[in-house]
């Protein structure tokens, strides 16, 4: 068995026909299983299948990690959530950051996920919520990405962990996942051992400065970006 995770926005979505040909390639190999990781909550999650004609996956794994349901009626998996919340208090988080400029709340929060806007001086602010967090010692890591999205999440969190739960619930080997991604966020993702593929129009915060070396940069975009990286890897 092997195992995709991908991220939905820009990176299986964005060019239709594109992914229409990774959904036939993937509908003649029964053996691999999907995994959506998203930064997006569940009801955002399914609302983008519908609008781009996405297949169900067997999992999908939101709000950046934090989140993840699995089977044909996608149940929270209980185990996960309570393996995260460890060292984690969201409102606390939410009192520690409230005074620190250029740190811009936003509208809708959850209970893994406390999410800012924060448009410049991005190493001073992160640096001051990590010394704020740490003071009051919340267990938490922080996730930046398209120079505007800033998430806080418990420390045992992430897209990697999620998706190296999900690895180890099937008993996969680490060779035979496939990550693919396009922006800072899917930095733990790619970053987490597995194969790994840049989708061709990524994010400038993506650099082989903070990926590892072994990475995989295509030159398609969009899903032809992971179709090549699945040819690069001869992942089928």
């Amino acid at each position: 068995m092997k195992l995709l995770a991908a991220d939905i926005d820009n990176t299986l979505t964005g060019d239709r026909a594109a992914y229409q040909r990774l959904a036939l390639l993937l509908s003649a190999n029964r053996n691999v299983t999907i995994a959506y990781v998203t930064g997006r909550d569940k009801v955002q999650t399914f609302e983008i299948m519908t609008a781009e004609c996405l297949s169900e996956p067997q999992y999908a794994l939101c709000n950046v990690g934090t989140e993840i349901y699995v089977g044909s009626d996608y149940r929270r998996d209980g185990a996960w959530t309570r393996y995260i919340d460890h060292g984690w208090d969201r409102l606390e988080v939410q009192e520690a950051l409230i005074t620190i400029p250029y740190l811009f709340q936003q509208s809708r929060q959850f209970e893994f996920k406390q999410s800012y806007h924060l448009f410049q001086k991005a190493d001073i602010v992160i640096a001051e919520i990590h010394k704020r967090l740490e003071e009051i010692g919340i267990e938490h890591k922080v996730l930046y990405s398209s120079g505007t999205d800033l998430d806080v999440i418990p420390k045992r969190a992430g897209k990697g962990e999620a998706v190296d739960y999900v690895r180890k619930r099937l008993r996969i080997r680490r060779k035979n996942v496939l990550a693919a991604g396009d922006s800072g966020n899917d930095i733990g993702l790619l970053s987490a051992g597995f194969l790994a593929v840049v989708v061709g129009n990524h994010k400038l915060e993506l650099s082989t400065d903070n990926l590892p070396d072994d990475v995989y940069w295509a030159r398609e975009r969009y899903a032809g970006g992971i179709i090549e990286g699945i040819q690069h890897f001869d992942f089928l």
